[in-house]
């Protein structure tokens, strides 16, 4: 009568050994391969916002403002109506020219360890910064004689932007709250308050290290580096290349 033979403790060890190697092989691998998968999509996002933003463009004659300050609480920003209490995605300033509201949203940003919301309402609303230094102006309705230029800006006509191919319109943004992050509806503006203030950092590196952008010329780019990190921990800095040439 013949016995089965069972594994030694070595040959289980061995086999362990062999698991633990295949693991630490494959399990980067696939993480990595759903972070590319992340950032496809998230190109994809940005190049429908920026065919969006010329659709508006043409028939507005302007791009979208980045900010309007409206009635009471409602304020207006390029990508939600928010009240205070709710958003409003419908009555945005850019509403009526996106079909999906999804592409607000960066994958790779809703997968982040450190992403929270200043505000829980606002949470995983916009993944995305509109360039509202050149680009994205934020008009007040009511100006009052004390307001700077920054405060009460229009946004750029399709003629004011020189070189389309080299002014970004959208990139991923995000500002730092505390020790985590948080959504940033603009990636580039001088202070909101005082004249000639110092720009704010709100560009994210994200993706490998890398920020995705879309250009006013609707050609997407997934390869900026940053010129210079605020925040290295949280990735977020300045864009390498020259992001605007409006004048």
């Amino acid at each position: 009568m013949n016995r089965k033979k069972s594994f030694t403790l070595v040959e289980m060890m061995l086999v362990m050994v062999i698991i633990l190697f295949l693991a630490s092989v494959l399990v980067p691998t696939l993480t990595r391969s759903r972070a590319q998968a992340r950032k496809t999509n998230c190109l994809s996002n940005l190049k429908q916002l920026g065919l969006s933003a010329k659709m508006y463009a043409d028939e507005q004659k302007y791009y979208p403002d980045t900010f309007v300050q409206g009635s009471g609480s409602d304020k207006y920003y390029w990508c939600a109506l928010y009240n205070g209490t709710s958003i409003n995605f419908e009555k945005g300033i850019m509403g009526d020219y996106v079909k999906n509201y999804n592409i607000y949203k960066c994958p790779e940003f809703e997968a982040a360890a450190n992403f929270t919301s200043m505000d829980s309402v606002m949470k995983s609303t916009c993944s995305y910064g509109i360039n509202a230094e050149y680009v994205g102006g934020s008009p007040d309705p009511n100006p009052t004689p004390s307001e700077n230029d920054i405060l009460n800006s229009r946004s750029a006509k399709l003629e004011d932007i020189k070189n389309l191919d080299r002014t970004v319109l959208f990139m991923d943004s995000a500002v730092v709250s505390g020790s985590n992050l948080s959504e940033s509806y603009y990636f580039w503006s001088r202070h909101s308050y005082v004249t000639g203030a110092q720009h704010e950092a709100r560009t994210h590196f994200r993706h490998f290290g890398f920020a995705l952008g879309v250009f006013c010329d609707g050609h997407a780019e997934d390869n900026i580096l940053p010129d210079a990190i605020d925040n290295t921990a949280l990735k977020i800095g300045w864009p390498e290349q020259d992001v605007c040439e409006r004048h």
